[in-house]
């Protein structure tokens, strides 16, 4: 019999063994999330580790209840990462799980309340109200989540009222998983296929005269050109100037169609004129010297000054890696630095760039972790939270600002350091990595230095800017009365700032 080990989201060091069913031995693959039984009623969501024929020894093998997946939603590359976080950072790979999957990847346990008896059986008169209208329900609709008892119950008296029903022996509680991801739909508007004709559709015009603002609904969706087609009902009527009982008469009378369809939650204007990057000979040279050193070494550290436009070059580096078709991924220390690069990134790289950190909703980073999985996304600029999505194609890493403390996550478990994980994610990958930093921190600058890293130097600012001049003022001079930190020659050069513009 085959048995495959089941990652779950508990503190528990190992993996549990459950037992393949004959029906999914063909099927079932790591990576794959499956239905596990906890205990009498506790269903829990885990992932398949790994399938093998050893029985453990040490406690009986349940069998796995139901397959989540009809594939798996890790890749190899990202098992052998959880593997490794596990080992060097000492955290369960439960913990790793929690950490790196997605909040709605990660199936949650929802009681549900089944009906247990005939379906003509009489209710008991000595249930209180509240018991009786959840029993009531309950004979009509077979089974409810606690969660909508909370609402047929408006909050009150929830539990106690649960309880009666089930001391009455009418209904039982088991554990369902609840997927908790939820894809975004929109209302899109269909004309009737007759009203292409062009007889048709004037007669229509002409019948139309006497309600006049239908007839501006019907206009309208003739003023979108067709490549906006579906056209969403909201769009129609916000164009339209018009109210949704003009449109549904416009449906009652067999003229359009409304239909429900799932659309992307991360839509953004898309902008055909890109702009390509032009490197100064300076940067041109630097980013020869990031290619040869590549040749020898896994890992570059680009050491460059403040404003010598390191961003360039990796735009640069971006650019020629998605003309392979490969992907990149673009680490930042703090999501208010990945805000103001998105917007510069996006007019080179528009539809192709994606973004990943902890500001979006649990459904948007569904989503995204989908669109890299299926490689519709070329580059991903993140926080340290972007390490663990599910790259087919990996061929760069650039760190930007590598010295940063932000790349280290302390609580709670596994306490990684982003920059570490991001090179070994690499070396899985056979990728190349780009340290960046103005003041490299000591260790990468201790591997430039016995020659583990390449290294690069950067020492000029972008189109020969000045360095700003660095002038120390003596605390003495501060004007107490005014201020604690403003000193007299500090304000004198703000001064002359502001006049000069």
């Amino acid at each position: 019999m085959q048995f495959a080990d089941i990652i779950l989201p508990l503190n528990i060091a190992k993996p549990l063994t459950y037992g393949v069913p004959i029906q999914w031995q063909e099927t079932i693959k790591p990576g794959m999330r499956v239905e596990v039984s906890m205990g009498k009623n506790k269903v829990y969501s885990g992932i398949v580790w790994k399938i093998h024929n050893d029985t453990p020894a040490a406690y009986q093998v349940k069998p796995i209840r139901n397959l989540v997946d009809d594939e798996p939603i890790l890749t190899k590359e990202q098992m052998m990462l959880w593997d490794w976080v596990a080992d060097y950072y000492m955290a369960s790979l439960g913990e790793v799980m929690q950490a790196a999957l997605p909040a709605y990847l990660k199936l949650m346990n929802e009681a549900l309340l089944i009906w247990d008896a005939e379906d003509d059986a009489p209710l008991p008169d000595y249930l209180s109200d509240d018991a009786y209208i959840v029993a009531e329900a309950l004979s009509i609709r077979k089974k409810l989540t606690i969660a909508e008892i909370r609402m047929l119950l408006e909050e009150r008296n929830t539990t106690k009222a649960v309880q009666e029903v089930l001391n009455t022996e009418l209904a039982i509680v088991r554990e369902q998983l609840e997927e908790r991801f939820k894809p975004k739909k929109d209302e899109i508007v269909l004309l009737n296929e007759k009203y292409n004709q062009e007889k048709e559709l004037n007669e229509l015009v002409e019948s139309l005269q006497r309600a006049p603002k239908q007839l501006q609904v019907l206009l309208t969706y003739f003023q979108f050109p067709k490549n906006s087609y579906p056209l969403s009902s909201s769009l129609l009527l916000k164009k339209a100037k018009a109210s949704r009982s003009q449109l549904m008469a416009l449906v009652e009378k067999k003229v359009f169609n409304l239909e429900k369809i799932e659309v992307d939650r991360l839509q953004f204007v898309k902008d055909k004129s890109l702009i390509k990057p032009e490197l100064s000979e300076v940067q041109q040279v630097a980013l020869t010297e990031i290619q040869e050193a590549w040749q020898q070494q896994q890992v570059v550290l680009l050491h460059g000054i403040t404003g010598s436009g390191k961003t360039l070059i990796y735009v640069q580096l971006i650019a020629d890696t998605i003309a392979q078709g490969k992907q990149v991924l673009f680490l930042l220390p703090e999501i208010a630095l990945t805000t103001q690069l998105v917007m510069r990134l996006r007019s080179y790289f528009g539809e192709e760039l994606g973004v990943y950190h902890s500001k979006f909703s649990n459904n948007e980073r569904v989503e995204i972790w989908n669109k890299v999985k299926e490689g519709q996304y070329k580059v991903i600029v993140g926080a340290r939270s972007a390490v663990w999505l599910p790259f087919q194609h990996l061929d760069k890493v650039i760190i930007d600002e590598e010295h940063e403390f932000s790349y280290k996550q302390y609580d709670p478990a596994p306490r990684f350091h982003a920059r570490d994980l991001a090179i070994f994610l690499a070396h899985l990958h056979a990728a190349k990595v780009l340290l960046g930093s103005a003041t490299p921190s000591i260790e990468s600058t201790y591997n430039a230095e016995k020659k583990k890293y390449g290294y690069v130097r950067l020492n000029k600012r972008y189109r020969d800017v000045s360095l700003p001049t660095i002038e120390l003022v003596k605390a003495s001079m501060t004007q107490a009365s005014l201020s604690s930190i403003l000193t007299t020659p500090l304000l004198e050069e703000i001064q002359n700032t502001l006049k000069q513009g």
